[in-house]
């Protein structure tokens, strides 16, 4: 199973009403039967950055093995405190910064 993660966004979300931690990858799997999450891991790393780890299921569905471009979201309530991001897949490691965005409503 091929997973290459393509793009990602991390944003800190501050508004009058509520403060958010959201991350969008775009990712490309080998199979439109791939499903996609984003998860915390289970023993949180000491190194400065957050961590999401990039989760695969094959739904078991039967499709052409075809390369398919999917768009995965995490989100939590609150805002991410480190600087940086790491998104950990089988296949490979990605850092990105976090960045914030205030809004006024």
């Amino acid at each position: 199973m091929t997973v290459t993660i393509e793009e990602v966004s991390a944003v800190n979300e501050i508004t009058n009403l509520e403060e958010v931690f959201r991350v969008e990858c775009t990712v490309t799997v080998s199979s439109p039967a791939i499903e996609l999450e984003l998860v915390e891991p289970v023993v949180r790393n000491k190194g400065g950055w957050a961590e999401l780890h990039l989760q695969t299921r094959d739904t078991g569905e039967i499709t052409l093995q075809v390369e398919t471009k999917k768009t995965v979201v995490y989100e939590q309530k609150g805002t991410c405190k480190w600087p940086t991001l790491r998104i950990v897949s089988a296949n490979e490691t990605k850092l990105v910064n976090i960045d914030t965005i205030k809004t006024n409503q």
